[in-house]
């Protein structure tokens, strides 16, 4: 089966005289360094390039061909859980998705769940249902559908705003000032945490 599909980021293929271009696929992992001048830098790592890589036997992993003097400080997967600053505090994030071309990590809180993007999205609409209302009246009371943001009052929205969710978009620079570090958490409920980078 053959997909036509305008692309600009692809792979070719050769094989045995053939060509193939082939897209490259979703971010694997992004492999976390540290240069000499101590700044935190990331690299990502396509599924294609990860399995040619192993097909291939190269012993240099790819951040090392772009980062030749840095350390190697962790590899960070889509659903693994980082131990970090946020708010003041230590908190436990997952990863929810690998953003190569912004050098950052969307991240919720390991207790968040459900569909995050649709919970994000209902929490814009709420802040730009609040803004909107600036110097209004407030709808009629009678009138209040759940499920209807614009017939509830501005406290309920307000109310409704603390708690809705908000993703913690996190650059690969910053993670570094945030004590960033990967933790395990086994199937009785126990977290492992080895302790920020040194």
């Amino acid at each position: 089966v053959r997909v036509f599909k305008v692309q600009a980021d692809y792979e070719i293929i050769r094989h045995n005289g053939h060509e193939k271009a082939v897209i490259p696929g979703e971010n694997y992992c992004v492999d976390l360094v540290e240069t000499p001048d101590g700044k935190w830098h990331g690299v990502g790592v396509t599924r294609f390039e990860a399995n040619r890589q192993k097909r291939l036997g190269q012993s240099t992993p790819l951040w090392q061909q772009q980062y030749p003097n840095a350390r190697h400080i962790m590899r960070v997967r889509k659903g693994d859980l980082l131990m970090l600053e946020k708010d003041g505090r230590e908190q436990v994030m997952r990863v929810a998705s690998l953003e190569v071309a912004g050098n950052r990590f969307w991240l919720a809180l390991a207790i968040d769940a459900g569909d995050l993007t649709k919970r994000y999205k209902l929490g814009a609409r709420i802040r730009k249902e609040i803004k909107k209302r600036q110097n209004k009246a407030e709808p009629d009371p009678h009138k209040y559908d759940p499920e209807n943001i614009s017939t509830w009052s501005v406290e309920k929205l307000k109310e409704e705003n603390e708690h809705s969710f908000k993703w913690d978009l996190a650059t690969f620079g910053s993670l570094k000032a945030r004590k960033a570090r990967l933790v395990y958490v086994d199937p009785a409920g126990r977290l492992f945490d080895p302790g920020p980078p040194s």
